[in-house]
């Protein structure tokens, strides 16, 4: 592997980074590309992203991958939260 990032994400609480951690889970044993491998951890609040590609453009598209689901798993726990609160 050519190409490499790690990107940390800070959460407000640990339940959203075991949310999100269950959520990326599947997506890190069979990628969507052979060109990028993705390994994820967390660290107290922190989600750890270790992304790993063959090249620049493979990084990027898995990066970009990731961060959408992160983004639409957001939405998603933020819209919960709003319907309990009613």
């Amino acid at each position: 592997m050519k190409a490499h990032a790690v990107i940390r994400l800070e959460l407000p609480e640990e339940r959203r980074l075991n949310v999100l951690f269950e959520a990326l889970k599947p997506e890190t044993r069979v990628p969507p590309s052979p060109r990028s491998r993705v390994q994820i951890r967390g660290e107290g609040k922190t989600l750890v992203l270790n992304f790993k590609a063959e090249d620049t453009t493979a990084l990027r598209a898995a990066i970009n991958s990731y961060l959408h689901w992160i983004y639409l798993t957001r939405n998603i726990l933020e819209s919960v939260d709003r319907l309990q609160q009613h």
